[in-house]
């Protein structure tokens, strides 16, 4: 049985309803696999005033770092607990300002206790990953030397110029001991080889969806009538460029007939209802707030095109599910989804930004007849189907067993 020893510093944990679920995804479908698997979720903790500015300054504070959740408690306790057979540690890490290094001390006190938890376990893994770039790069690096039989992954989800202006030449003596390097996405590989150079062992980190979302492996989706509803699923958040998508079917469709579901909730509400007030589109745009995982894939069932044209996504996963309704699917060029959407294959890419572009891209849509949007819905379901939770959580895995 192998053993995996995973570090994160985002990872669904009862302090926080906010952390993405994604690295989840892959962990239990190890466990599926026999694998055993330990997990620590990193949560970082602030001297006590950050939490009373942030209380204060809270409408400030969150559009300064672009998200709905600024914590206001100190949580100090370790929270252990158990995840679709996936052991995990939620253990709160101190740091003296937001964005800063961890200090050295605070790191050494981490790989003991490691070291000590592991040892009282039993517990000897043969892969240690770490998924995002800080604290994992110096503590599995450092574990390297602890257990030197174990394979080591450090996984970025961040543009790889930050490690270099976060750890200075230190990062050096980190990557002689890192195995296999994974990204979120391909141009974060190709930033990461410009930087670095290419004598490092690498893969494309993407995530998948469960199986039983692809109710239908065969396109279902009339699109006889032209395309007129639209759906967007994620934070109302400035980043989203979610009024850059309601700018653009407002001009594409003069006569206003289309539809836009937006689901979510965020800092941005107000003033999306007020842009939707302002251009008449009230009868259009429709909120539908915060929806579970399950409520999304019906909504995206009903929907014939969903858009998101995010300014930074790492790997926006509700792509990969629209792709798996046969939605025509509209995504950032330049992030995540780019290499997965192959541009007017299996859906499109857009500039994020770029209004008018996203108003070429739908003009482009709506001119297409049935039989090639249907071409193209199939060639995204197709796309879902290899992209499976276990099918990518099998390739994650065989990357690491053949280093």
């Amino acid at each position: 049985m192998h053993k995996i020893l995973l570090l994160t510093s985002e990872y669904p944990n009862p302090d926080s309803s906010y952390d993405t679920p994604i690295i989840h995804y892959f962990t239990k479908e190890w466990v599926k696999l026999g694998v055993q698997v330990q997990v620590i979720h990193y949560r970082s903790i602030f001297p006590a005033p950050f939490y009373w500015i942030a209380f204060l300054f809270r409408r400030q504070v969150k559009r300064f770092f672009g998200t709905d959740f600024i914590p206001s408690k100190r949580r100090k306790k370790v929270i252990h607990y158990e995840l679709d057979g996936v052991s995990v540690a939620s253990v709160p890490i101190f740091k003296m300002f937001p964005h800063f290094r961890y200090s050295k001390s605070i790191l050494n006190k981490q790989i003991n206790s490691i070291i000590k938890t592991n040892k009282h376990l039993q517990f000897s893994p043969d892969f240690i990953i770490g998924h995002f770039y800080n604290p994992q790069l110096p503590i599995v690096s450092a574990l390297k030397s602890i257990y030197p039989c174990a394979k080591t992954c450090i996984v970025l989800h961040e543009h790889p110029l930050i490690i270099k202006r976060k750890f200075l030449k230190s990062y050096q003596s980190y990557f002689v001991n890192i195995d296999i390097w994974g990204f979120r996405f391909k141009k974060l590989k190709d930033d990461f080889e410009k930087e670095f150079g290419t004598n490092f062992k690498t893969f494309i980190c993407y995530s998948g969806v469960p199986e039983e979302f692809i109710f239908n492996k065969i396109s279902t989706k009339k699109f006889d009538d032209g395309i007129t509803r639209f759906c967007f699923v994620g934070m109302l958040i400035p980043l989203k460029r979610i009024s850059d998508i309601i700018i653009a079917l407002n001009i594409s469709y003069p006569n206003k007939n289309f539809k836009l579901e937006i689901v979510g909730v965020g800092m941005e509400l107000d003033n999306l209802k007020q842009l939707t007030a302002d251009l008449n589109l009230d009868n259009n745009i429709f909120f539908l707030g915060k929806k579970s995982r399950d409520e999304v894939q019906k909504i995206l069932d009903t929907t014939q095109c969903f858009v998101m044209i995010s300014e930074s996504e790492a790997f926006g996963l509700v792509y990969l599910e629209a792709m798996s309704k046969g939605c025509i699917t509209i995504g950032t060029r330049g992030q995540g989804i780019d290499g997965v959407i192959e541009d007017g294959k299996n859906g499109f890419l857009c500039e994020s930004k770029n209004i008018e572009e996203l108003v070429s891209i739908i003009n482009q849509i709506k001119s297409l007849d049935s039989s090639e949007l249907k071409i193209i819905s199939q060639n995204a379901i197709d796309t879902s189907v290899k992209m499976t939770d276990k099918n990518i959580a099998q390739a994650y895995l065989s990357n690491l067993i053949h280093l």
